[in-house]
C-alpha cells in the first residue's frame, strides 16, 4: 500500500495527478509539467517533498559517527549551516546523497535523505556508531517538508511569515534558520534542487497543510503554482543535479560522478581508501549531452556510442522546457567526455546523433 504525505488532501484539492513514487503517492503535475517548470524559472513554485527521509544524530559522539560515515568535512560545519554530503560503502560506491544540517556543532545534526534510501541509510549509520543505535533517530514522525523555489521565493516566504511588507527573506546559500509559523517552529534552509533561489522548509505535520495553503493563497500575486515531480525532475536535469537511483548508485563513485568537491573528510571514513585509489585513475565521467534531432527521449540504460562502439550509458533524459531541446545525462569513458565530442544515443534501437555539452545546460 502506498504511503501518503500529510498534504495528500491538498494535492487532491489542487487537482494534482497522483502517481506512485518509491512507495509514496505523490503529485506528478498539477497544471502541467512544462508550465510548472517555466514558472519556477520565472516566478515561484511550491513542491511537497515530505517523502524525503529525516534522520537525527544526537549526543557527544554525533560528530564521530558522521565523520565515520560521510565523505564531506562535517567538522568544518558551523551552527545553522547545511552541507551536501555522501554516504559511501567500502568500495567507494555511493550509498546515498543527502543534505546535512548542523543544529549544534559536534552534537546535533539532521540529515535529509532520499525516500528510497531512508531505511537503508538509517540502519547504515546506526551500524557504525559505537555509542549505541539510540543516538541515530528516525525523525520522519516529526516533520513534513516543502520546497519553495524560484526568483520570487524570498519575497513570498517573507510575506507568508509576516515580515515587513516588501522585505525578502535573506538566508545565505547553504545556511538554515528557525522561524515561527502559527506558533510553531519551522526550519528554513537556503537549499534546493532547481538551481533557482529558494528554500526547503521543515514544518510539523500539523501545520504543513496550513503552510501549503498560505503559500498558495498569498502567492497569487507572485505567480506561485503548486508543482509536481515532473517539473522537479526537468529542473534538476537542466542544472545537472544527480538523482539517486538514476545517476548515482552503489556501483558509482563520487569522482566518476563529478562530486569530488564533496569528498573533503580529512579522517579515515568508510570508503576513503578506495576513493583515494579511484581518484588516481578515473575511467568514466558523468556528462551532459544534447540530441541533434528530435527522435524520442533518451532513457536510463540506453547505450551511448561513438562511431557505433558502446562507450557509456544514459542515466537521465528529458526535453528541456527552458531550451526546447532534448537533453540527457550519462556516464562515458573518460576519453570521450569532453564538450563537443560527437556521440550517438540509442533510442528505440536507433543511433541518434548527439554531442557532449558543457553543463549545467542553463547558466544561473
Amino acid at each position: 500500500m502506498l504511503k501518503e504525505t500529510t498534504l495528500i488532501e491538498e494535492h487532491r484539492r489542487c487537482a494534482g495527478k497522483l502517481i506512485a513514487f518509491h512507495g509514496w503517492k505523490l503529485p506528478l503535475e498539477f497544471s502541467g509539467s512544462k508550465e510548472e517548470h517555466l514558472n519556477v524559472r520565472k516566478n515561484v513554485g511550491v513542491f511537497d517533498v515530505s517523502h524525503m527521509g529525516v534522520i537525527r544524530v544526537l549526543g557527544t559522539d554525533a560528530l564521530k559517527v558522521l565523520e565515520k560515515c560521510l565523505t564531506n568535512n562535517v567538522a568544518a560545519l558551523k551552527k545553522n549551516r547545511t552541507q551536501y554530503n555522501l554516504l559511501c560503502n567500502e568500495e567507494g560506491g555511493i550509498v546515498d546523497d543527502l543534505i546535512l544540517y548542523c543544529l549544534e556543532p559536534c552534537e546535533d545534526y539532521l540529515l535529509c535523505v532520499n525516500a528510497a534510501c531512508f531505511e537503508k541509510d538509517l540502519e547504515w549509520i546506526r551500524s557504525h556508531t559505537l555509542s549505541g543505535p539510540e543516538i541515530v533517530r528516525n525523525e520522519n514522525i516529526g516533520w513534513a517538508q516543502l520546497a519553495l523555489q524560484g526568483p520570487k521565493a524570498p519575497a513570498l516566504l517573507a510575506f507568508v511569515l509576516g515580515l515587513k511588507e516588501g522585505e525578502e527573506l535573506e538566508i545565505k546559500k547553504n545556511h538554515c534558520q528557525w522561524f515561527s509559523f502559527l506558533g510553531q517552529s519551522i526550519l528554513v534552509s537556503a537549499t534546493g534542487y532547481t538551481g533557482e533561489k529558494g528554500f526547503e522548509i521543515l514544518v510539523s505535520h500539523e501545520k504543513a497543510p496550513l503552510l501549503w495553503r498560505g503559500i498558495l493563497e498569498k502567492g497569487k500575486d507572485f505567480g506561485c503554482l503548486p508543482s509536481g515531480l515532473a517539473a522537479r525532475d526537468t529542473l534538476r536535469m537542466e542544472m545537472k543535479y544527480p538523482l539517486y537511483g538514476n545517476d548515482l548508485n552503489e556501483s558509482i563513485d563520487p569522482h566518476s560522478a563529478g562530486l569530488s568537491w564533496a569528498v573533503k573528510n580529512p579522517t579515515d571514513f568508510i570508503g576513503s581508501e578506495a576513493l583515494s585509489n579511484i581518484k588516481r585513475q578515473i575511467r568514466k565521467k558523468w556528462v551532459g549531452f544534447q540530441l541533434s534531432e528530435v527522435a524520442g527521449v533518451p532513457r536510463s540504460g540506453s547505450r551511448i556510442l561513438v562511431e557505433g562502439t558502446p562507450v557509456g550509458e544514459v542515466t537521465s533524459g528529458a526535453k528541456s522546457p527552458s531550451l526546447d531541446k532534448m537533453i540527457g545525462l550519462g556516464y562515458v569513458e573518460t576519453e570521450y567526455s569532453s564538450p563537443s565530442q560527437c556521440i550517438q544515443v540509442e533510442i528505440h534501437q536507433n543511433p541518434i546523433p548527439a554531442e557532449i555539452v558543457a553543463t549545467p545546460f542553463i547558466k544561473k
